[in-house]
């Protein structure tokens, strides 16, 4: 099954979403978006939500839980089931790396590179433009993190402590390709 970039959009706003509703969680956060530009012309992706884990242990331990409970009674595994079309177009694992715990959530199938409208952004027209002239990928635009935080009410139907949540959230896009990198800025 095809999917689309607007899919994954969605996917960022329910990662958003596993983030915030995650009780008693302040400190580091992490959310990433990798993809992989393929010399097929095509791009693959991958989104890790984590937090610290010594967060997870004592936000755990209060609500009398272990890290995997705690985890479980967030819902997010279950909502990306539910929602129409995503469970078809990502798979969801368990991650744990780097002092984080928390998912990774890959694309089923490598997407054209046309398709490419980077996830998150929140009221705002895709502004990444990856395209291939000859033998060379180029990607140019801006990922606008201003939009990210200005619609956070959104996710958080205004509360304070949720959208601080996600003023201190570190998020990180990752592109890899396939050979050597000529240039960047």
């Amino acid at each position: 099954m095809a999917r689309n970039w607007p899919a994954l959009r969605r996917l960022a706003a329910a990662s958003t979403l596993a983030l915030i509703a995650l009780p008693g969680l302040s400190g580091c956060k992490k959310m990433m978006f990798d993809f992989t530009v393929n010399a097929d012309d095509t791009i693959s992706a991958t989104t890790i939500i984590a937090c610290e884990d010594s967060i997870l242990e004592q936000a755990a331990q209060d609500e009398g839980q272990t890290v995997e409970e705690f985890l479980a009674a967030s819902g997010f595994e279950e909502r990306l089931a539910a929602a129409p079309g995503l469970a078809e177009q990502f798979t969801v694992d368990d991650y744990a790396a780097d002092g984080h715990t928390g998912w990774i959530i890959a694309g089923v199938e490598p997407q054209p590179l046309g398709a490419l409208a980077p996830p998150g952004l929140i009221g705002q027209q895709p502004t990444l433009d990856l395209r291939r002239e000859g033998d060379e990928f180029i990607l140019s635009g801006v990922i606008d993190m201003a939009g990210f935080t200005a619609g956070a009410a959104a996710f958080t139907g205004g509360d304070p402590e949720a959208e601080q949540m996600l003023a201190e959230l570190d998020i990180r896009w990752v592109f890899a390709f396939p050979g050597t990198v000529k240039s960047a800025n």
